[in-house]
């Protein structure tokens, strides 16, 4: 029942790595609360209990699902007028959706992929920039104060420097596919 959800100011819930804010939980934690601000998008979708909202928010929901380990969650789109008069209020129910939440799982498992790489980079150029007398002697950092055509020939050196690294990391290079 929504009207014993338990009302919070920046109520958060992790589990695990997953983290999530909620505008409201029961005390039981099976059901969710989520409000929003009625607009015309939420307008369209939310009509006779055909309700198909827009992505963004089913995979706030969905995320929302997954930390807390709720159910479902109550939708509710209202405005209001400058005096606190309700003036409109849409409600829905959502409820989790496997296919969604493996593709935000898969989502958070690639930006962690993408954050070791930057990671790897980062530690690489940082110990570039710092050989000899400091950014100075980075070949990358030289070419963008001197202009484009050391910039392009720093590159091909930092790639190579990558590709030389990345093959300490994985020694068998790709097969070559097609030719």
């Amino acid at each position: 029942d929504p009207q014993h959800a338990f009302r919070a100011i920046h109520l958060t819930g992790t589990n695990g790595k997953f983290s999530a804010s909620f505008d409201g939980l029961t005390l039981l934690g099976d059901t969710a609360f989520e409000h929003k601000t009625l607009n015309d998008a939420l307008r369209l979708a939310m009509h006779d209990g055909d309700d198909d909202l827009p992505l963004h928010y089913q995979v706030q929901m969905e995320h929302q699902l997954l930390v807390s380990g709720a159910e479902r969650v109550l939708f509710m789109a209202s405005q209001w007028d400058a005096e606190g008069n309700l003036i409109e209020e849409r409600h829905c129910w959502y409820v989790s959706d496997a296919n969604l939440r493996a593709r935000i799982i898969a989502g958070w498992e690639q930006f962690e992929r993408d954050v070791a790489i930057v990671r790897a980079f980062n530690r690489l150029f940082q110990r570039w920039a710092t050989t000899g007398d400091g950014t100075s002697a980075c070949p990358l950092w030289r070419g963008l104060q001197a202009g484009l055509p050391e910039y392009t020939a720093a590159s091909a050196r930092m790639d190579a420097a990558l590709n030389r690294s990345f093959r300490r990391l994985d020694p068998q290079p790709p097969t070559k596919r097609g030719k």
